[in-house]
């Protein structure tokens, strides 16, 4: 085993310093392929300075070798020396081997600096050159993926395939499924995932979106082990608590769901989309006493957050807390915020505590902004019967029944009213 080998060995078994001094120590005296490799080495490790005077005496040996400076002009980039990389493509030839490589590094340096036509016209004539160069195959892919050109992507997705041995048909099934969920194709999708054992979807990013799309196809209980088991491999994962808890949710094993969540809150407090599902979750089960400390998280991380200040309203109206919901909403609408459902909330609490002139003006302000919400007007309407408003409620019962001829309370109520004259 030579010196190279060896100090790849060292560093995959984590022994990184034994296999930079093994490199320090032998490359000076090395042979030229093993110096250009070395280089390599030390390049993608990070020691740019090292790796530009090898690179550099290559140069000087071989100015002809565009392999050579195509990593120098890499390197010199890095290091923002632009003048530097330019002045090399002085001594290079097209017609020599490898110069594919040198307009692959000039495409790099254009996209990273948003000249992606400049970019691409580099790809392609590097592809004009090479057009069965697996580098540049593999690079157009790329490419076309960043640029959201899917065609052109499916297009150069399937010359890799017919020129890279290496690139398996599990490889390829994958990257099209990839691909087909970027565009919301989850029918091809997932014809693709399926044509790939379960075995060979080992990258956790690949395991989660298949398991996402299956739970696009409402395969929930399909869907849920592999989203367990990316997240458990892949914290970074973290937007899968979503989906793994409305795949519970969907199933109602609402436990699980909650565990889910919690657990998730425990590590991530601030995350406002989980604390809001959380508490949905909570009021949907009537489970005000754990609701309301999630509620109130989310008002202190936004103390305007609309669907946080409105469950807050009926976590103190389902504790009949009527005082204390009067005084914060009417504390929020002297701050600027005005929204319906809270008006409604309002005139329901001053009805509770029989400040019944209150409540009306409540009910006749929350009606602006809620007058084709059936669960507001038969409240309302209810209201007006109660306080002797018998023309007003009939009214109200009219347009309930105008956005919906069935139902029966509206119908019982009107015809009440009616047949009372």
């Amino acid at each position: 085993m030579g010196f190279i080998q060896k100090s790849l060995q060292l560093a995959e078994d984590g022994q990184y310093e034994s296999a930079l001094q093994l490199l320090n120590e032998n490359l000076p005296n090395a042979k030229r392929k093993e110096q250009f490799e070395g280089g390599i080495l030390l390049f993608q490790w990070g020691h740019l300075d090292v790796a530009e005077k090898i690179f550099t005496n290559l140069h000087q040996q071989e100015p002809q070798q565009n392999m050579i400076t195509s990593v120098l002009m890499q390197i010199y980039f890095m290091q923002e020396r632009e003048d530097d990389a330019f002045r090399l493509l002085g001594v290079t030839e097209r017609e020599q081997p490898g110069y594919e490589d040198i307009l692959l590094t000039l495409a790099d340096y254009y996209f990273g600096m948003g000249l992606y036509e400049v970019s691409e016209q580099k790809l392609l004539e590097a592809y004009d050159l090479q057009p069965d160069s697996v580098a540049v195959l593999f690079a157009l892919k790329e490419y076309y993926e960043q640029m959201d050109d899917m065609g052109m992507y499916f297009h150069f997705l399937k010359k890799l395939k017919e020129r890279d041995p290496d690139f398996s048909d599990d490889m390829y099934q994958l990257q099209l499924a990839m691909a087909y969920m970027s565009l919301g194709k989850y029918e091809e999708a997932l014809c693709c995932f399926e044509q790939v054992s379960d075995e060979q979807i080992v990258n956790e990013k690949d395991r989660f979106y298949y398991g996402l799309c299956l739970f696009f196809h409402e395969r929930y209980e399909a869907a849920i082990p592999i989203f367990q088991a990316a997240m458990k491999s892949n914290e970074t994962l973290k937007k899968g608590v979503s989906y793994l808890a409305h795949a519970y949710i969907q199933l109602r094993r609402f436990r699980e769901a909650e565990e889910v969540l919690e657990s998730h809150i425990q590590k991530f407090p601030s995350d406002e989309g989980i604390l809001q599902m959380l508490a949905n979750l909570y009021l949907d089960e009537k489970k005000y006493d754990k609701a309301k400390p999630v509620v109130e998280a989310l008002l202190k991380l936004d103390d305007e957050n609309f669907e946080a200040l409105i469950q807050y309203a009926w976590i103190l109206e389902g504790e009949e807390a009527y005082e204390a919901l009067i005084s914060f909403v009417e504390e929020k609408l002297e701050a600027g915020i005005e929204i319906s459902e809270l008006y409604w909330l309002l005139a329901k609490s001053y009805a509770k505590i029989e400040a019944y002139e209150q409540a009306l003006k409540q009910y006749a302000a929350a009606y602006n902004g809620l007058h084709d919400e059936i669960a507001f007007l038969l409240d309302y309407a209810q209201f007006l019967m109660e306080e002797g408003q018998r023309k007003a409620a009939a009214q109200i019962y009219r347009e309930i029944l105008d956005i919906d001829i069935t139902n029966e309370e509206a119908h019982e109520y009107l015809e009440r009213l009616t047949e009372d004259g």
